[in-house]
């Protein structure tokens, strides 16, 4: 317990060095985390309960909020909070795979800088949810599950509250919960013990539907249909063959969702989207086979992201898997090991028919070092006065982990949240300077960089309309503002000629004081 106090007092130390210094650091979903939170805040619940984004980032702070903390600060917060349930299943890990002294404490000090690697990438609940679902495993794995039936009324909390963090969740806790329940009646010896067992799975099976449908039953309410998340449907749409891209990005203008929202992103459920399946024709479903394909080759070239040894820790993983399964899974310690794999190849099969993002898999970089770790006390911790061997053995492993966080944190001056790498300060400080110099109010839309524009109009309360389509020509563009009622456009750099009318018609406000950026005021101007 000393220990776990001393790492969560030096998680909090780092945590409060470092958020001053990412405070710059907004994306465009962090401005939709954040506007949503305000609207629970205002009572604005109507807008506020949202069928995409997960509401408990959110949910965590309305308190903040209320504390008068500024809302990009707030999202950091609850972030950094997340840590310290991340700290306690490590614990709780090195414990269940038997790791001594010093071993179990360089493990705890090696997940410090990771976590705070992906506390401060960027506002998103990907964190937030790695640690829900890190302590949920750290129950359910536990050699002891169930001592008593409220251990499965933990899991279905847990597994509750990863959903409202992020709903992938959703389906991962169904999958990973009752596969693991059934596996672990099998190697039970006495029907004393299956019925336990059985009882605690229920019991973990209801909360979690009673929590989760509660917000199912919210969402489908909005929306006029069973719902458990649109995001699939968006990414299926994006993904779709002759896709230009992002929806959200290649639809041309489309207005927010209501009044205070500063763009259609923020409820992305309402833009409309071509349908598409990948059962639709033969074509279809081999275009998905290849989107596999590739899905499966992200995967494996993502398994070194944390660490290069991470490609070997896999395999080697799989390795033990199946020795465990030849000898019926009668073996304890091989039983663990196998169960950390196990779970990161039902974890990632999801992403796998969808789309692979470093930071969806953040969970496979913990149970990737706990696998590592676990059997390197193995092999060396198996008699007394060894420990001292398993902890030296794993420095390299735990070293290898931390050469992403330590590339990460010297460069958060000239970070970048687009694909555009303009500088996340850069765009922080200008639309400081443009509320400042122009005051500006009502909608705007952009000839292109849609991430900065975006977060300029989170910052600047304005409500941005979106990019222009790369087809349309200048009369159609024109057509489009005026359609909009559109009061503002930024021409960011071009050289593209269907711009050229806007010089002769409408009042440039910048005067060339803004490198890169040229403002419109869509106000024709007086004839002389």
């Amino acid at each position: 317990m000393k220990r776990w106090l001393a790492a969560a007092g030096l998680w909090a130390f780092c945590g409060a060095l470092l958020l001053p210094l990412f405070l710059p650091v907004l994306s465009a979903d962090g401005t939709s985390y954040i506007s949503i939170a305000v609207k629970y805040y205002k009572g604005d619940f109507s807008h506020a309960i949202n069928g995409y984004w997960g509401p408990l980032i959110s949910w965590l702070m309305v308190p903040l909020l209320a504390l008068r903390i500024d809302p990009v600060a707030a999202a950091r917060i609850v972030i950094l909070l997340a840590g310290f349930p991340m700290l306690w299943a490590v614990r709780r890990f090195s414990a269940e795979l038997d790791l001594g002294e010093p071993l179990s404490f360089l493990l705890l000090l090696a997940c410090l800088p990771i976590g705070l690697y992906m506390t401060f990438t960027m506002i998103t609940p990907d964190f937030l949810v790695t640690a829900i679902l890190l302590a949920y495993l750290a129950v359910f794995l536990g050699a002891g599950f169930p001592r008593c039936w409220t251990s499965g009324l933990g899991c279905g909390v847990l597994g509750a509250f990863a959903y409202f963090a992020k709903p992938y969740a959703f389906f991962f806790f169904l999958l990973h919960f009752s596969l693991g329940i059934a596996l672990r009646s099998l190697t039970r010896k006495t029907a004393a013990e299956r019925r336990r067992l059985l009882t605690a799975g229920l019991a973990g099976l209801a909360v979690f539907a009673v929590l989760s449908g509660a917000w199912i039953g919210l969402i489908s309410h909005k929306y006029h249909r069973l719902l458990i998340n649109s995001a699939g449907r968006y990414n299926i749409s994006s993904l779709r063959p002759g896709s230009p891209g992002q929806p959200i990005q290649t639809s041309g203008f489309l207005p927010p969702p209501n009044g205070t929202a500063s763009s259609a992103w923020e409820d992305p459920d309402l833009i409309p989207l071509p349908e598409w399946s990948p059962i639709r024709s033969k074509a279809d479903f081999k275009f998905f086979l290849g989107l596999m394909g590739r899905n499966s080759r992200d995967f494996i070239a993502g398994l070194d992201d944390f660490s290069p040894l991470g490609p070997f820790i896999f395999l080697g993983g799989l390795g033990i898997v199946g020795a465990a399964a030849a000898r019926r899974f009668s073996r304890r310690p091989a039983n663990r090991l196998a169960a950390l794999i196990g779970t990161l190849v039902v974890y990632s099969l999801g992403y796998g028919f969808l789309l692979i993002e470093d930071r969806y898999l953040w969970l496979d970089d913990f149970l990737l070092l706990f696998t590592a770790v676990g059997l390197v006390s193995f092999l060396l911790s198996r008699k007394p006065g060894r420990n001292w061997w398993a902890a030296l053995a794993a420095l390299p492993i735990l070293a290898s982990f931390l050469i992403l966080p330590a590339n990460f944190f010297p460069y958060y001056r000239v970070m970048s949240t687009s694909e555009t790498m303009f500088p996340a300060r850069a765009t922080r400080d200008l639309a400081l300077r443009l509320k400042e110099d122009y005051r500006l109010s009502g909608r705007f839309a952009s000839s292109g960089y849609w991430n900065e524009s975006m977060i300029i109009a989170a910052l600047d309360h304005l409500q941005y309309y979106g990019q222009v389509r790369p087809e349309w020509s200048g009369p159609q563009l024109e057509a489009e503002l005026k359609k909009h009622g559109l009061r503002y456009f930024f021409l960011w750099r071009h050289n593209d000629s269907k711009f050229d009318f806007l010089k002769d018609k409408y009042i440039e406000l910048t005067n060339g004081e803004v490198p890169g950026l040229e403002i419109y005021l869509l106000k024709e101007r007086p004839m002389t």
